[in-house]
């Protein structure tokens, strides 16, 4: 659905991105999200993540940041949020179903008008995108984030987040391809429903269909909440368990997020709402359970999570007794296998070096009999 952007009062001056009221936006031509109807609205997202107890988290400089790489940046170096946490002793690629919106009383625009996108509040400058909370006519509250196609933000190549104005497009969709792929069941409930990819034209022309020509190009999200980060926060343990089960359920879905950081983690503690979202996939890849290498790499990212973010030690985390889950999934040599691979080194056979599929259940088994072996 295409729609044009307005403005609150005073609002139009902010942030890098210099577009002007009344811009016209359309559906990218390779964004495979299909557009609801102007008659209907999305559903909330639904609250399946949830805890009960109290001590929630408690930003001492609370970000109203919700982006998808709003850490700031400096030349040759990218600063991320670091965390402090502290245990509270009171422990096909289809729209996902929250994208098909339900019947809403919400006003239509009148026909032959285009809808419109209300950018309310600027909330921050990321590393590539400007992000604001907007009104949208179908989807209600949302995240409008913006770049500047032509003059991107992150054009130094010496910064970490460089981002070559040529591949933005791609960045764009790449995102896109995460959400209505491996995180399509999970909108909603672990990430916010996504809305599509957009492209506008600074003075459009009749005729021009190339993306290249766009100058501007958007990406609509539901609005879920504010960031933890970045900045100093204290979680308890029943706010820092629902971050490891958030993570593990997008890595149990084939994604490794490669960008953890307070930022990313969204979250609501009012009374009747209590859920974290994951957001900023841009650098997301897909992470195959039956690859060894994948499932290794999906662990460090869980053990990041635990002691980067959560309440672990670094020293308490143990990547193969602590992660069953993923181990398991990975598919065993046969026994012959095994007992070559052992008989490579004394020391695996006798224990000292321990392969990955230690953390697998079977793993015992085909031990025991590769000790009986000679290596």
């Amino acid at each position: 659905m295409s729609f044009e952007i307005s403005f609150a009062p005073g609002k139009d001056q902010r942030g890098r991105t210099r577009v002007c009221g009344g811009t016209l936006f359309n559906l990218h031509p390779r964004s495979v999200f299909p557009p609801a109807t102007q008659a209907t609205r999305a559903i909330p997202p639904t609250e399946s993540t949830s805890v009960a107890a109290s001590g929630l988290f408690s930003p001492c400089t609370p970000s109203q940041t919700q982006s998808n790489d709003n850490e700031p940046h400096t030349q040759g170096v990218q600063v991320e949020a670091t965390a402090t946490a502290t245990i509270n002793t009171d422990n096909d690629k289809s729209p996902a179903s929250a994208s098909a919106p339900a019947s809403s009383s919400t006003s239509d625009s009148a026909p032959g008008t285009v809808p419109n996108l209300h950018l309310i509040d600027y909330l921050a400058s990321g590393s590539l995108y400007d992000f604001w909370i907007a009104q949208h006519p179908i989807y209600g509250k949302v995240v409008f984030q913006i770049v500047y196609v032509s003059q991107p933000p992150c054009l130094n190549p010496t910064y970490d987040e460089y981002v070559d104005p040529n591949d933005i497009h791609k960045h764009a969709l790449k995102e896109e391809d995460n959400y209505m792929g491996p995180l399509k069941d999970l909108q909603g409930t672990i990430v916010p429903n996504f809305f599509g990819v957009y492209i506008a034209q600074e003075y459009p022309e009749e005729g021009d269909e190339d993306e290249d020509e766009y100058d501007y190009l958007a990406i609509v999200t539901e609005y879920v909440g504010q960031g933890l980060g970045p900045g100093y926060f204290e979680m308890s343990a029943d706010w820092a368990t629902m971050l490891y089960d958030t993570y593990k359920t997008i890595h149990m879905h084939g994604l490794m997020h490669n960008d953890v950081t307070a930022g990313h983690i969204i979250y609501d503690d009012s009374d009747d709402k209590k859920y974290l979202r994951i957001i900023g996939f841009r650098h997301a890849d897909y992470g195959l359970l039956t690859d060894i290498l994948h499932v290794a790499l999906l662990v460090d990212e869980a053990a990041y999570v635990r002691y980067g973010l959560g309440l672990c030690d670094i020293r308490s985390v143990d990547k193969e007794r602590d992660f069953p889950d993923y181990w398991q999934r990975l598919p065993l040599p046969d026994s012959e296998e095994f007992v070559a691979m052992l008989r490579l080194g004394k020391d695996i056979a006798c224990g000292n070096i321990k392969p990955p599929y230690t953390g697998h259940p079977d793993f015992q088994h085909l031990l025991l009999r590769a000790q009986q072996e000679d290596p």
